[in-house]
């Protein structure tokens, strides 16, 4: 699912909602609006997210309402019963970190540079809200879907050659 003028640096994780939504719930999934912000929902919701570092650093950020979140768990666990909110908070922690790789295993081929990750960390609340540095580039996309709308936030932030460099060490160390 490419979109032309979007950053390039949303692209990746744009296809790699696209794919997950394709694959494993088996529903496409329509770009609503993209822009620096855009208004997340009201009431209950959970918001996943995760970071994802190479030359570069970004956040992804999943804000998914409460009954999105229901949806995308019954098709992932293939059952029509209500779930417990833990088994609605994994779903929506596993597509956050399904997601991220996907976004990995592109940049990663496209800066042709190793990339990591980190955990998925879920938040649940009402109205919740994620703040991302200022120096970072902020791009958020909504979507809507047959399971329901949910939102995609992307910070990305170039790091310096100094911190590019150590951190290359680093990743090689632990190979």
């Amino acid at each position: 699912m490419s979109v032309t003028g979007t950053p390039t640096t949303l692209q990746p994780f744009k296809d790699a909602l696209a794919n997950v939504f394709g694959v494993m719930l088996q529903c496409s999934l329509e770009e609503v609006e993209t822009a620096d912000t855009v208004d997340t929902p009201t009431g209950v919701s959970s918001a996943a997210v995760v970071g994802l570092r190479g030359s570069a650093l970004w956040t992804l950020t999943l804000i998914v309402p409460e009954k999105t979140g229901a949806a995308i768990a019954r098709r992932f666990l293939q059952v029509e019963e209500d779930l417990p909110e833990s088994e609605i908070v994994d779903a929506v922690r596993e597509l956050a970190n399904m997601v991220a790789g996907g976004a990995k295993a592109i940049l990663a081929k496209d800066r042709g540079e190793h990339i990591t990750i980190t955990l998925p960390t879920v938040v649940t609340g009402s109205d919740c809200h994620v703040d991302h540095p200022l120096e970072a580039t902020t791009s958020s996309v909504t979507f809507s879907s047959e399971v329901g709308e949910l939102w995609m936030r992307v910070a990305h932030f170039e790091c310096s050659a100094e911190l590019s460099t150590a951190e290359e060490g680093r990743a090689k160390e632990r190979e």
